[in-house]
């Protein structure tokens, strides 16, 4: 099989060369809403995104939106199976995927690529809270212990607990008006 795909507007694209006239706003809504994190138990790529660039500072906001818009075209890869994937710590060939695709995109959008990783687990941490993924008959610190896999008392817990008690739950948006949120948000940004 050829490493390829077709996007919505029945373009093919080279998944190990992506160029950036490939990337198109329309795909990367309509893939990213129909991606959901979790496995499927979570709340869908675009909300995900949507939710980044609201968190992050502003200048930092585009790349927020689009630091996950790879997956519209690798798919998303759970963290655990990209732990896996890495084996002994080295970079996997996704991984190599990814950065090609992320540079693809920041000259698509004639953006930098900023660090969002803070957002991006925070952004994390809320939607497992509110999609179920976090254990019910546990609270605060001891919740995210046995999500990160750390003693409760850690700084990491701590921390995160007091974070994520600052932000009221959220629902899942359906697939239709996650590809809407993402595209009102890239114009928002000056995306096109």
């Amino acid at each position: 099989m050829k490493p390829y795909i077709f996007t919505l507007s029945h373009r093919k694209v080279w998944l190990d060369h992506p160029l950036p006239g490939d990337i198109e706003l329309p795909h990367l809504a309509a893939a990213l809403s129909g991606i959901n994190r979790f496995v499927g138990l979570g709340f869908s790529d675009a909300q995900h995104c949507v939710i980044v660039s609201r968190l992050v500072p502003p200048e930092r906001a585009q790349w927020g939106l689009l630091h996950d818009a790879c997956e519209a075209y690798l798919g998303d890869v759970t963290g655990p199976l990209k732990s896996l994937l890495r084996g002994d710590g080295q970079a996997s060939l996704y991984d190599g995927l990814q950065n090609t695709w992320d540079e693809a995109i920041a000259r698509r959008f004639n953006i930098p690529i900023v660090d969002v990783k803070a957002w991006d687990q925070l952004a994390t941490l809320i939607e497992a809270r509110d999609s179920g993924q976090l254990n019910p008959h546990l609270s605060g610190a001891h919740q995210l212990a046995e999500w990160f896999d750390l003693p409760a008392e850690s700084y990491l817990c701590q921390n995160s607990a007091k974070r994520l008690a600052c932000y009221p739950p959220m629902l899942r948006e359906s697939p239709e008006d996650a590809r809407e949120l993402f595209l009102a948000r890239c114009a928002e940004l000056g995306l096109e």
